[in-house]
């Protein structure tokens, strides 16, 4: 033992007396950092920025910007937004948009070392050119392609070219009919697809997904042409789905009861407009062990009751997202036997569910400690002077909180709250975000100007950049 304390104490000196003799360093040479280091600073950076900027202040810094290890998932709707941050900063120094040239010339240099790519409302429902088409298909490898909201989408042509394709996502693809999907067998790779809001789409298109192997996940919500029956055959080909998100105009219970007897492995489950559902679907979801999201709107014959019963079970514990919404039924009974039952729980979402009281969200506050977002719009029977105050201390990991429409919580407390937990995000009965009030910062008077200078001057003069 006493050996060890003394090389502690050996290693320590000698590391002390290398630091005595290190001079202090008053001009870097910036240039000279390895390589490997640069990238990892310029990783931070937002892709328009490395794009449109750095890569113009010298040869090294260009050629750091087309390292390909910077460039391997691209998200152009990203792209589009930081712009507009760099429009509010630089003016007309700033690009305008990111163009359909740049969006070409960026997957001609790195096509071969892209893995996602999201152009998702990056067109605003333009379509996507030849030219544009014919390098995003020079992608071999890539692996995530999120193109919602663009038209003119030629699907046939991407399958046949991004075979590696893992997740696809054609939200809103208002031109995609069922005939497209003929030659999706080629993506024998795919395990997500989301063509929520493709609103040509009917059971035909269903019958081709038969024949994807790896078929996981399927987001069909806003496709209102699928039938009941349509559904359930695909549900009987592909019964490894762990994620499922439907449409529920004109569906019934018989659905779900067949989802949740056929899908083992399922984790997600969201319904939307299941007004034709009753108390039988929710209970058909006990002892579903794997569940993690649960989810149903405009639920308005599901009771309290059926919440209660199937929360009670304690069989779907490890549920993370819990969304109801319109349902008149649900009340403070079956909010905190949710909470009891759900102590994972991060995503809470319970609109216009117009029984729910403080009691209900104090059984919230105190169960469901993880909850990371909570939409509670157009309660209007909550008041919050029972678990509002102390928010920031009872629920740390909160980061969203919706109180639209709740013409009962006062907006001081709000502000109080924002004030104590700065990164919290809340929205006001307007849908007005809370904001921080400014304060105006005292006048530094002429005995502490000096003192200032001091330890201010420092960090603005920063260290001198040798080009």
């Amino acid at each position: 033992m006493g050996d060890d304390c003394n090389l502690s104490s050996e290693i320590v000196s000698l590391i002390d007396s290398r630091c005595a003799e290190q001079p202090f360093v008053e001009n870097v040479d910036w240039l000279s950092l390895p390589q490997e280091i640069w990238l990892n600073i310029l990783k931070y950076l937002p892709q328009a920025e490395l794009y449109f900027n750095v890569c113009k202040v010298c040869k090294r810094w260009n050629n750091l910007c087309r390292d390909t290890s910077l460039w391997r998932d691209i998200d152009f709707h990203k792209m589009h937004k930081d712009i507009q941050v760099m429009i509010e900063k630089h003016g007309d120094m700033a690009p305008s948009n990111v163009s359909n040239s740049d969006f070409e010339t960026i997957l001609r240099i790195f096509h071969s070392f892209v893995y996602s790519i999201k152009m998702s409302r990056f067109f605003n429902d333009c379509g996507l050119q030849d030219t544009t088409l014919q390098y995003l298909c020079m992608c071999t490898n890539l692996q995530e392609l999120d193109i919602g909201f663009c038209d003119d989408v030629d699907l046939s042509t991407i399958c046949k070219h991004c075979t590696n394709l893992q997740s696809l996502c054609l939200e809103g693809c208002s031109c995609i009919a069922d005939d497209d999907f003929s030659e999706i067998f080629l993506l024998s790779k795919l395990k997500k697809l989301c063509v929520s809001y493709c609103v040509l789409l009917t059971n035909k298109f269903l019958l081709y997904l038969y024949h994807l192997p790896n078929l996981k996940e399927l987001s069909c919500d806003g496709v209102m042409r699928t039938t009941e029956s349509g559904l359930v055959n695909f549900i009987r080909h592909q019964p490894s789905m762990e994620k499922l998100i439907l449409d529920g105009e004109e569906m019934t219970d018989d659905l779900v009861l067949f989802a949740t007897s056929h899908l083992p492995g399922l984790i997600v489950f969201e319904l939307s407009f299941c007004q034709s559902l009753s108390d039988i679907s929710v209970y058909s979801f006990q002892g579903r062990y794997k569940l993690e999201s649960l989810k149903f709107r405009k639920a308005s014959n599901l009771t309290g009751a059926s919440i209660c019963k199937l929360f009670h079970s304690s069989s779907i514990f490890n549920i993370k997202s819990f969304t109801i919404t319109e349902c008149e039924y649900m009340d403070d009974d079956a909010l905190i036997s949710m909470s009891y039952s759900c102590p994972q729980l991060e995503l809470l979402t319970i609109d216009w569910c117009w029984k729910i009281t403080d009691k209900g969200m104090c059984g919230v506050v105190d169960n469901c400690k993880k909850l990371k977002r909570m939409s509670l719009i157009g309660l209007f029977g909550i008041e919050g002077d029972k678990w509002l105050n102390d928010l920031d201390k009872t629920l740390p990991r909160l980061e969203f909180l919706d109180l639209t429409d709740c013409n009962n919580m006062p907006d001081d407390c709000l502000v109080d709250l924002v004030c104590r937990k700065r990164n919290l995000e809340v929205y006001t009965y307007y849908h007005d975000r809370v904001l921080v009030p400014s304060v105006s910062p005292e006048p530094i008077s002429s005995s502490m100007e000096e003192e200032f200078i001091e330890w201010v001057c420092p960090g603005e003069r920063g260290a001198k950049v040798i080009f």
